[in-house]
């Protein structure tokens, strides 16, 4: 017999897939279960909704996205590259959730309160890792700045600002003429001890 968390990972992995394909209101639950092998009846076992489905796939994708960062992160000793990798890996990654579903602004707004929650929690767990890369770059000499909880905050936040745009292809040219690295280097220089 399979694992109920084996089934959930199951529907989770198929419904990521069928939202990347079709979009999340193009895909049905009946869709989903039967991508995932199992009977409808399992999905609504884990998942009272699609959209509660939905936001588990977007904090699943936070898991790997601060999987993928913390690797990126430990691969240098350089505050200032952390800080570079920080950033780039987040964008990148955020450039893959925009192609996990077909969103206008409208539908857009409907989700923001399904995923919030994840996003305040995976917020805050990248402002502590901003937050150490800042200190550690204050220690060695090569950053000066004043609170590190708030300009790793103002980080952050001007990221997440960033995110439901791009998620609406709202800013095509940023992404496409290097708008992120300029982004980055502006940071990391206005950080550096002059």
């Amino acid at each position: 017999m399979v694992k109920q968390t084996e089934k959930k990972e199951r529907i989770l992995v198929a419904a990521r897939g069928l939202f990347a394909r079709f979009g999340l209101r193009k895909c049905s639950v009946a869709e989903i279960a039967r991508a995932a092998r199992v009977g409808k009846g399992t999905v609504y076992l884990h998942f009272s909704s699609k959209e509660e489905m939905f936001a588990a796939v977007v904090d699943r994708e936070g898991e790997i996205l601060l999987s993928s960062i913390r690797k990126q992160i430990a691969a240098s000793e350089d505050p200032a590259e952390k800080l570079r990798c920080f950033v780039l890996e987040r964008f990148k990654h955020l450039r893959e959730m925009a192609n996990l579903v077909e969103v206008s602004q409208e539908i857009a707004h409907e989700l923001e309160p399904l995923v919030d929650q994840a996003r305040k929690r995976f917020m805050d767990l990248e402002i502590g890792l901003v937050r150490e890369i800042l200190e550690q770059g204050k220690r060695t000499g090569l950053f000066e700045f004043g609170d590190s909880e708030l300009v790793a905050s103002v980080i952050v936040l001007g990221i997440k600002g960033l995110e439901f745009p791009m998620i609406l292809n709202q800013f095509p040219g940023f992404l496409q003429q290097g708008g992120i690295e300029a982004m980055v280097d502006t940071m990391i220089n206005g950080l550096k001890v002059r």
